[in-house]
């Protein structure tokens, strides 16, 4: 189900089907093409049923051409942050992955790349050779094998989709496991047992290694830690009790609106708590143009409300009763009464089309939560 969800399972299949046929677990086409063709299917018949399925949700729902647009500006094939494209390289290295793994990342992830392909250079020389110890062999090829699993996925993602690598900073955290594993364990330990294959058979050189290996990652990582908090700040004390708070008091008919404070999708922190989306409302007037859009009834109009009522509010809502949940206060009307009591509401006059102030404040990298301010009352 991963192709589902991420492209970087997309590259991990693809390079793990070029393992099946490299180690004849998939015959290649021009020797057997009957067998090719039906291990290759079998191979991949679970990832192409899942985007069978994903891409016929997308048709019935119209979504394929957004698909389409959003995949070419991703790839960089499109003028949506090209100046980012451009760049790729430059914030891509030069920036995400020294800040998230230390000025030594970028070169720490291609010598992960680069000692794959010498072990891969280096298996195909033994096997053709015949060399005298199959065991050593088989054991560096696993190695190399685990180690390209980790490693070319990551790096065919992000020179494949740069646009997405150079405006996400996120995209980096694949490299994790890249840099963690491959130039710390297993590239060193695999050299070594190429250069000395019974070096494994004394417990004190085993010992010695590891040790070794320990140490040096250690004196890396623990520098780079200490300052994980510039990438990571701790979220703002409210929006696990606001996000709660709103889960519990709305249901799924509800539209939701609020002149104090908005639930977007992106950032999605809020909204994965809440499981509802609040978008912002200056005026009851600005909701009742919102809500006229809809060809059905069938739902309900809440306000929400983390600020006492302005005059204007007060006024609009004096013949309506809210209630206190969890710290908000809140007014719940099914769609025919407030087209009733929105028929005398006007536009305020400073107040921003719906929906001017969204994403206006991210308090995810601000590091805390904001309330909107409110418009002035006519």
């Amino acid at each position: 189900m991963g192709p589902r969800c991420d492209w970087l399972f997309v590259c991990l299949v693809g390079v793990a089907y070029v393992k099946r046929l490299a180690t004849g677990d998939i015959p290649l086409p021009w020797s057997n093409v009957k067998a090719w063709w039906w291990r290759s299917l079998w191979f991949g018949m679970g990832g192409l049923l899942a985007l069978g399925l994903f891409f016929v949700q997308l048709a019935f729902l119209g979504m394929l051409p957004r698909l389409k647009e959003r995949f070419l500006e991703r790839i960089g094939a499109t003028d949506v942050n090209a100046d980012f494209t451009a760049r790729f390289n430059a914030i891509f290295w030069g920036e995400y992955i020294p800040a998230q793994f230390g000025a030594a990342g970028p070169a720490l992830a291609f010598v992960a790349l680069a000692g794959c392909l010498l072990l891969g250079g280096w298996w195909r020389q033994a096997a053709r050779n015949q060399a005298p110890l199959p065991g050593v062999v088989s054991g560096v090829a696993l190695a190399g094998w685990t180690m390209a699993l980790i490693t070319v996925p990551c790096f065919l993602q992000v020179y494949a989709l740069r646009n997405h690598s150079a405006i996400h900073d996120f995209s980096a955290l694949k490299f994790s496991l890249v840099i963690a594993v491959v130039p710390f364990v297993l590239l060193p330990v695999t050299l070594l047992t190429v250069l000395a294959p019974r070096w494994s058979a004394c417990a004190r050189r085993r010992m010695g290694v590891s040790t070794i290996l320990l140490t040096a990652a250690l004196a890396y990582i623990l520098p780079v830690h200490l300052g994980f908090r510039a990438l990571f700040p701790e979220p703002s004390p409210i929006i696990e009790p606001l996000g709660n708070a709103v889960r519990q008091a709305v249901t799924p008919s509800d539209i939701v609106f609020s002149p104090d404070f908005e639930i977007p999708t992106d950032p999605p922190h809020l909204l994965a708590l809440a499981g509802k989306r609040v978008y912002y409302a200056p005026s009851l007037a600005a909701i009742a143009a919102d809500v006229s859009r809809y060809p059905t009834s069938e739902y309900n109009v809440v306000l929400l409300f983390l600020r006492p009522l302005d005059a204007s509010w007060g006024r609009e809502l004096s013949g309506a009763q809210g209630v206190m949940i969890s710290g908000l206060l809140l007014y719940r009307f099914d769609a025919k009464t407030f087209a009733r009591l929105a028929q005398q509401a006007v536009p305020r006059p400073e107040e921003p089309p719906m929906p001017a102030r969204s994403g206006e404040y991210r308090w995810d990298v601000e590091g805390f939560f904001r309330l909107f301010p409110r418009v002035p009352t006519p």
